[in-house]
């Protein structure tokens, strides 16, 4: 029987039909077209197919496109090959005259609602509505025109952005709505990755709850526990701040609004790229303050494996200080600035496999010198409690009865006067170092090299002399043990390279492993080859890392005969360095007192007389002529002309009973 038409429709020849470019259904699977063409063939076609005249065509091609129906045009012209078509070789057909943006319209009000229609085809026919070149339509409109949320429409959008294996995944069934609507919202680098989990989860695609707790736990970070700051936007200026980044979960609550935590990256390559900025920002700032800075092989030396720990022989700054070692209340932070400890003595160590930032930290012996220097090393914290310990001496029998204010009175005299008496035992006997006998220097303005010669011999050995004195006197007070660990092993490793031992110091270099910018000798070269260039080694040696020179300190010892005539080179600095004692103002009066000994000794000799005429040996000897300086002090060489007001040390020695004979130099004085 052939279906009725309502006169307002045409029966239009199915040839003169093309299918419209913007079109949302971009598939349509066979059994779909003949599902539905079982339909048609016994009833015809019920609602005709709206066609406009195409703008666009050209002669020969067909006239009219197809605005909606396309499925019902499909499958009628599937019945016409096959000569079942109720039509006859047409199709009802209604035309009218469209713009563009009445064809968007209309075809997404005749699909929207079709439960078969893909939501990739639904995302993109938004987009051409969104991007149309007239009549472009909002988010809002788009939404209020097809009777759908506003959300609704932004999640279809976000579809768009999914990558091509996301999509096939997608399109294949292997991902439901809900996970490809997690997936796309992430950056294009890990879709692919997370695709792959989500597809195929233990053989099966994984349900949207559990899809969105993996991608939450595994790919989704709170900036607040960034260890950078996220409202900086020069630490990677190409990303910017992370405020009013659209990638932060609270910027955009549209395509986020099922994520609780507002302050959230859904971008883990930006985040990790602004953790390495951070990093390096950090290592920078760590050099630039006197850190030693161990990177690469040198951070993987002093660390484990996996980057995650510190070997036993350091300690991170923010621990607190082992028991074995000291008092373990303490942290070694500040253990390291209450003794003062140099920057460069600490470490920052950027191990490459690390998550965190660098670590900052410590040699145990450096530790250890710490807590010896403010008292706080196990060995010094148990002798003082065995001291505690100890029984108290038995009373002493009763005196007589006594002034108990007179008895601690004199005490505290006693110890008083015994420390001034030590003390200038001291003195004395570091004055009595210092004092030399200068050659005859009357002829030393003639020749400045040999002055300078003299004058810095002079001034290296009495510089060695104060240090000494001040080291000696800085153990004493605060009963520090052993040497400072400062430069230990450099000082070491000079004095034994100074001979070369059976060994040359490049051989030993070699032996322990150390790079070093001098050449192997070979084993055929003559012995002592390698001592030729020492000062260039010292200074080398020098520089390298504790651990380094430690290396090949234990080498030289295995290859030293003793000698005992080692110089010293740098040393008396890094001792005084090491102690925390000031170098330059021993250096000050060590040159003071040299040039004041020099010139007395220029005073004391005096230019020799000019060789006579052998007539002139007969005449009677001339008076000696006066000398110019009249008194001086025997112990410090001080002198005074006579003339004028009394220098202060004559008064002293006055007021203490001395005479001034006893410093006139022309009465045999001042000897």
């Amino acid at each position: 029987m052939q279906p009725t038409i309502q006169p307002e429709y045409q029966l239009t020849p199915l040839s003169l039909f093309s299918p419209s470019p913007t079109n949302p259904r971009s598939r349509i699977s066979q059994a779909e077209i003949e599902s539905l063409a079982a339909s048609i063939e016994p009833h015809g076609v019920v609602q005709p197919v709206l066609a406009r005249p195409r703008p666009d065509a050209q002669p020969g091609e067909p006239p009219l496109e197809l605005v909606a129906g396309h499925r019902r045009w499909t499958a009628t012209s599937w019945l016409e090959e096959r000569g079942r078509n109720p039509h006859q070789g047409c199709i009802p057909a209604l035309r009218r005259e469209l713009t563009d943006a009445q064809v968007l319209a209309l075809q997404l009000i005749e699909n929207i609602q079709r439960e078969d229609l893909h939501p990739l085809d639904e995302a993109a026919h938004y987009r051409r509505m969104r991007d149309a070149t007239t009549g472009a339509l909002s988010v809002e409109e788009i939404a209020a025109l097809g009777k759908v949320s506003v959300s609704r429409v932004y999640e279809r959008l976000s579809l768009l952005s999914l990558v091509p294996a996301a999509r096939e995944a997608f399109l294949a069934g292997q991902l439901t709505l809900k996970t490809a609507l997690l997936v796309a919202r992430m950056p294009a680098e890990q879709q692919a990755e997370v695709t792959v989990h989500l597809a195929d989860w233990g053989g099966e695609p994984m349900t949207p709850k559990a899809a969105a707790t993996f991608i939450r736990e595994r790919y989704m970070l709170r900036l607040a526990q960034a260890p950078f700051d996220p409202a900086d936007a020069t630490l990677l200026p190409a990303a910017g701040a992370c405020g009013a980044c659209p990638k932060r979960t609270g910027a955009n609550p549209q395509l986020f609004g099922d994520i609780s935590e507002a302050d959230t990256c859904t971008d883990t390559v930006c985040f990790g790229n602004k953790k390495a900025a951070q990093r390096s920002r950090l290592v920078d700032e760590l050099r630039a303050t006197g850190y030693r800075v161990l990177q690469d092989d040198e951070a993987r030396d002093v660390c484990t494996a996996d980057g995650r720990a510190l070997k036993p022989t350091l300690l991170s700054l923010d621990a607190q200080v082992p028991h074995h070692l000291g008092d373990s209340s303490l942290k070694v932070a500040e253990v390291l600035d209450k003794a003062k400890v140099p920057t460069h003595a600490v470490l920052a160590i950027d191990h490459p496999s690390a998550a965190t930032a660098p670590v900052v930290a410590v040699g145990v012996h450096v530790l250890e010198g710490a807590l010896r220097r403010i008292k706080a090393h196990r060995e010094q914290l148990e002798k003082r409690a065995e001291r505690a310990a100890r029984p108290a001496p038995p009373a002493p029998a009763p005196a007589p009865a006594a002034d108990p204010a007179a008895e601690a009175g004199s005490s505290l005299v006693a110890a008083f006067e015994e420390g001034i008496a030590q003390e200038a035992a001291r003195q004395d006997f570091v004055r009595a170092l210092l004092d030399f006998k200068p050659e005859p220097t009357w002829y030393l303005p003639k020749n400045a090299a040999l002055l300078e010669r003299i004058t810095k011999e002079q001034e290296s050995r009495v510089l060695r002399i104060l240090a000494a004195g001040e080291v000696g006197e800085a153990m004493q007070g605060d009963g520090a043990e052993g040497l400072p660990p400062y430069k230990l092993a450099q000082m070491l490793c000079v004095l034994l390279s100074w001979d070369d031992g059976a060994i040359t110091l490049s051989e030993a270099a070699y032996l322990a492993g150390v790079p070093h910018p001098f050449p192997r000798p070979a084993p055929d070269a003559p012995f002592g080859t390698g001592a030729r260039t020492f000062r260039a080694k010292q200074e080398w040696l020098w520089t390298l890392a504790d651990e380094e020179a430690a290396r090949i300190a234990m080498v030289l010892l295995a290859s030293q005969e003793h000698r005992g005539d080692s110089p010293v080179d740098h040393f008396t600095e890094a001792v005084l360095c090491g102690m925390n004692i000031p170098l330059q103002g021993l250096v000050v009066e060590a040159q003071k007192l040299v040039a004041e000994r020099i010139r007395l000794g220029a005073v004391e000799h005096g230019k020799p007389a000019e060789a006579k005429p052998k007539a002139a040996a007969k005449k009677p000897a001339k008076t000696p002529a006066k000398l110019p300086y009249r008194y001086r002090n025997p112990l410090t060489g001080e002198t005074w002309t006579g003339r004028g007001l009394q220098p202060k040390w004559l008064k002293v020695a006055l007021e203490n009973g001395a005479k001034l004979a006893d410093f006139d130099l022309h009465a045999g004085g001042g000897q």
